[in-house]
């Protein structure tokens, strides 16, 4: 049976390897191993096992691998019966939300395109130039009459030029 000291060191024998231990833990380790005969043959099989995986030569996969894994996972849950869909949305699968979507989509572009082109179409009706002038222009406080000012605004203005 093991004992606890050498548990704590097996544990941190890939770190020491990989120098990922801190300056402590790693004196602690080297000690431990210089007494023990059992964490030594330990420490021996880790870097003779890592000196062999380093020797071997290193695979290049197909350019055809992912899709003839693909497929073989796709028969196989054909072959259970199951349906594969494409990883969508459960609602996008349906025609009607598509026509549905379509047609909103195509009435809200139409509508903007429509006031861009049209002009806005709640504008109020225009109630004359009198009422506007009535309503914005003139009040107690004015210095010229109801009239001088509309034969201002006629004048100046490119409706009756």
């Amino acid at each position: 049976m093991i004992n606890i000291k050498c548990f704590r060191i097996r544990r941190r024998l890939s770190a020491l390897l990989d120098e990922e231990l801190n300056p402590s833990w790693k004196v602690k380790v080297k000690i431990h191993l210089a007494s023990c005969q059992a964490c030594q043959q330990e420490w021996g099989d880790l870097q003779k096992s890592v000196q062999m995986v380093s020797q071997l030569s290193r695979l290049t996969p197909s350019s055809t691998l992912w899709y003839r894994v693909e497929r073989t996972i796709r028969n196989k849950e054909l072959s259970k019966g199951e349906v594969v869909r494409k990883q969508l949305p459960h609602w996008w699968h349906k025609p009607v939300t598509l026509l549905v979507g379509g047609g909103l989509i195509l009435l809200i572009v139409g509508f903007i395109l429509g006031n861009i082109w049209l002009g806005n179409v709640w504008r109020q009706p225009s109630t004359g130039i009198e009422t506007y002038l009535d309503e914005h222009c003139f009040s107690s406080m004015s210095p010229l009459s109801r009239d001088q000012v509309i034969n201002v605004f006629l004048t100046r203005t490119s409706i009756w030029k």
